[in-house]
């Protein structure tokens, strides 16, 4: 019994540490290289080399929580599907979009609509839903915005939002945030974004209720209050940033278990040693 409670014991420990590194998280995409970083402090918890074709434009980004999705702004209109911890390729889709040049501008948006697993993907004059396993079509509406800046899925409110910016112009009006249904494609509202934050918007994510806005040319992620439009935080000193996505991230810590494992074994050679 002794012994059982205290193997127990030792579990219990490591499980609370393994929940401790659950990780509010964005991934950004600077065209070649895909980050991982802490969206409370921005620092880079992890990074690799895209693994689909590489795109210096505007590309599009989106995390269902274990997977990434990615599709190039142009050349390519195809969604990538890779771990968003190794970067290893796990599977390629069409987009509904024939076109190689319409799809210059794409974003992307993961989050569970009324048809499950769904996928975003829109320009400036369509938004399609995805099935993330084959691309194929769930329905399709025409958003009022142009051009479309970012788009991300808020799980807590189940609504769309996307960002009318890509201005690349800092004296240029900022950008109005935009809400809608994402099954319906029903105008929902707006808010205006705070001044303070650059128009070149290129992605937009949300992350455990905050969200979350980044400037192409600027390196610079904006933290935004999604009701408001007030800019709350903001972090720099990042490459040019073509895409962005957000969630939560709860990795298997094989350091924490390789930890525990040789720690059962150290106390078992102790036993041994002491019944000898």
């Amino acid at each position: 019994m002794k012994k059982s409670r205290f193997l127990g014991t030792i579990f219990g420990c490591l499980l609370m540490l393994s929940g401790s590194l659950v990780h509010a998280v964005l991934f950004t995409d600077d065209g070649s290289n895909i980050s991982m970083l802490d969206s409370n402090t921005g620092a880079v918890l992890n990074s690799f080399s895209t693994p689909s074709v590489p795109d210096t434009r505007f590309t599009g980004l989106a995390f269902s929580g274990s997977s990434l999705f990615r599709v190039n702004g142009i050349d390519a209109p195809l969604i990538a599907e890779f771990d968003a911890i190794t970067g290893a390729l796990l599977n390629t889709i069409p987009t509904p979009f024939d076109d190689p040049f319409v799809a210059e501008g794409f974003q992307l948006g993961y989050g569970v609509t009324s048809f499950g697993s769904t996928l975003f993907i829109g320009n400036s004059s369509t938004v399609f839903l995805l099935d993330p396993s084959d691309g194929s079509v769930f329905t399709q509406w025409n958003p009022v915005l142009a051009p479309l800046g970012g788009m991300s899925f808020n799980p807590a409110t189940g609504t769309l939002f996307i960002i009318d910016g890509t201005v690349d112009d800092p004296n240029a009006p900022p950008p109005d945030l935009l809400e809608y249904d994402p099954i319906t494609g029903g105008f929902l509202g707006s808010v205006d974004i705070d001044p303070l934050v650059w128009p070149d918007l290129a992605s937009l994510a949300f992350d455990q209720g905050s969200l979350f806005a980044a400037s192409f040319n600027f390196g610079l992620i904006y933290e935004i209050d999604p009701s408001t439009g007030d800019l709350l935080n903001q972090f720099s000193g990042l490459t040019a940033i073509g895409g962005m996505a957000g969630g939560t991230l709860v990795p298997i810590p094989p350091a924490l278990w390789l930890f525990g494992s040789g720690l059962l074994g150290l106390i078992g050679i102790a036993r041994r040693k002491k019944a000898a």
